[in-house]
């Protein structure tokens, strides 16, 4: 499927070039979609069929508004994806958008074939993600070239409390830009230095990557991050002495901002007051159930 999507959808090189490489280019022609061709299988086609007309909107202005509202604000999969949903998510709500401009689809999409072969399933929908992530990373380390890189690393905990670290990549391109690239999100055991570095060398070593091509390393000042004894900086600095590690200007403007908003009375009172009240509200779920309903009056109330 991976192979699929790289010929197909052509995710490959055109999508992480900077902007300032793209040449001005040429007006499109106008492209219906009734005149998008269908062929073989049906999930490839799909795509490459919204691709084509996405380069070409420009000069489809009703249906560019109409793809623009369909997709916008709205996450891949979806919350509700039955068939009375207002919602089902980019993928869901795309196809659909396709169904209705081109007959060659909709004869072989949804409620026209066998329930086993639609395709739209939540698995085969998570099959694509991996695809499309697999072939774009590949591509920025085609990108790289064997460039010396930079590492900017920041972990955090998501909603379901799974630890995670997120990873940039940060070099200079054959045309001499400073490139930054996100290259994905690992799940960690723990946050400790030890597990963080580990995590990052199989990372590297899935991306053909080498730790002695690295020459800069950013994080925030946490002490597994940073630390001068066991931290994640000095394990990587005892492999590799040229890794110079910079504390994240991100980072220390956020403890700036913090520290000035500490000293403004004002803005100091509204935080505490905020941090009191998600204390209270979030300790109970019977006080959480009439937030959501005064929410959900207020809402109805205004409309």
């Amino acid at each position: 499927m991976a192979l699929c999507f790289q010929q197909e959808i052509g995710l490959v090189d055109d999508v992480i070039v900077d902007e300032q490489d793209i040449p001005a280019p040429a007006p499109p022609a106008t492209i219906l979609l009734q005149d998008i061709p269908v062929r073989g299988t049906l999930l490839p086609d799909v795509c490459s069929s919204l691709l084509v007309f996405v380069e070409a909107y420009p000069t489809n202005k009703g249906n560019a508004r109409e793809l623009e509202k369909r997709s916008c604000r709205l996450a891949f999969r979806g919350h509700d994806e039955s068939d009375g949903s207002s919602n089902k998510g980019n993928f869901l709500e795309l196809l659909h958008f396709l169904v209705d401009h081109n007959e060659d689809i909709n004869v072989v999409t949804f409620k026209n074939t066998p329930l086993n072969l639609q395709m739209t399933s939540p698995k085969i929908q998570k099959n694509i993600v991996s695809c499309v992530a697999t072939e774009t990373t590949n591509a920025l380390i085609r990108e790289m070239d064997g460039a010396l890189f930079s590492v900017l690393i920041d972990e955090s905990c998501d909603i379901s409390t799974k630890e995670q670290m997120a990873v940039v990549l940060r070099y200079v391109d054959k045309n001499g830009y400073v490139v930054e690239r996100f290259v994905g999100i690992e799940h960690v055991s723990s946050t400790t230095a030890v597990s963080l570095k580990e995590s990052l060398d199989n990372m590297f070593s899935r991306f053909g990557l080498s730790l002695s091509m690295l020459r800069g390393q950013g994080y925030d000042g946490a002490s597994n991050m940073q630390g001068e004894f066991n931290g994640l900086k000095t394990l990587i600095l005892e492999e590799n002495e040229s890794a110079y590690y910079v504390h994240c200007f991100a980072h220390q403007l956020q403890l700036a901002l913090i520290s000035v908003a500490k000293k403004h009375e004002e803005v100091n009172s509204l935080f505490n007051l905020v941090s009191m009240l998600v204390n209270v509200v979030g300790v109970s779920a019977k006080r959480r159930d009439i937030l959501h309903e005064k929410h959900a009056l207020a809402v109805t109330l205004k409309h």
